[in-house]
């Protein structure tokens, strides 16, 4: 039952990453830059799944424990970057799945590598998403640091 818990949890972060692809869907709107459909289909397929998973375990909800985190920080890092990659996949052509997921990792890590070339070519929502993923990982690392649970050790 604690894996209904902390995939409870990980729907609500999924929304705040669905959330967080509306930036660049806007600035694709309104600079007209080609990358709109992308975004859109990224932003419901990334809704969609966070909307069911949270209807799926809503009565579950629970304090997680210390190894429940553990398994919640696997999930977040290998599930997050699978939906990172949609908006890639969508309006890139040509571009691997497996690349797709290198960018979205290195993004989200805060590492900044990259599979591209050619990124003044690429429409700046995409751009933008690119550094969006750089933030939020970056993010993700500091909370890390100064949780009270880290902290303490």
């Amino acid at each position: 039952m604690r894996f209904v818990a902390v995939v409870n949890v990980l729907s609500r972060v999924l929304l705040l990453f669905a959330a967080s692809m509306m930036l660049p869907w806007g600035i694709s709107f309104l600079l007209a830059d080609g990358a709109e459909r992308a975004f859109g289909w990224s932003l419901a397929g990334t809704l969609g799944a966070a909307v069911l998973l949270w209807l799926a375990t809503l009565r579950e909800r629970r304090e997680l424990q210390v190894r429940d985190g553990f398994l919640l920080v696997a999930l977040v890092w290998t599930v997050l970057p699978a939906f990172a990659t949609l908006p890639l996949l969508f309006s890139i052509a040509g571009l691997s799945f497996t690349d797709a997921y290198f960018e979205a990792v290195s993004g989200l890590t805060a590492s900044g590598a990259t599979v591209l070339a050619g990124l003044d070519q690429l429409p700046p929502s995409l751009n933008l998403w690119r550094g969006l993923m750089i933030w939020l990982g970056g993010m993700g690392v500091i909370v890390l640091a100064v949780s009270p649970e880290t902290a303490s050790k």
